[in-house]
């Protein structure tokens, strides 16, 4: 498997096309929107993650919890 960015994909699209053909899995990706990705907040380290999962799964069922 390999990985070409849009621009080296344009550059060179028949010699990918041909590996593609022969069985190759070539992933493409555009860089500049990997920049802009912006990664999720912290999570509040005083929230019981699993707690509010049990809950919320406890309400959906008709169920209530203690605690």
């Amino acid at each position: 498997m390999s990985s070409v960015e849009t621009a080296q994909l344009k550059a060179h699209l028949s010699a990918y096309l041909r590996a593609v053909e022969g069985g190759e899995v070539v992933t493409v990706y555009d860089p500049a929107r990997l920049c802009d990705f912006l990664p999720p907040p912290p999570v509040n380290a005083e929230l019981d993650i699993v707690a509010v999962l049990i809950d919320e799964r406890a309400r959906d069922r008709g169920f209530t919890t203690v605690g």
